[in-house]
């Protein structure tokens, strides 16, 4: 939803708002992703 909200943003030309949200979004993806990344491979076995 939040980058739909974005589009819309960066759409009615307000380009530095929607610019910190993408880069906030980015952020919040990056921290959940890197645990899960981390978490998965000490799970990984080697055949």
């Amino acid at each position: 939803m939040l980058d739909i909200y974005i589009f819309r943003v960066y759409g009615n030309g307000l380009f530095a708002q929607a610019t910190t949200m993408s880069l906030a979004l980015l952020l919040l993806v990056a921290l959940l992703a890197f645990p899960v990344i981390g978490y998965l491979r000490k799970r990984e076995r080697v055949l």
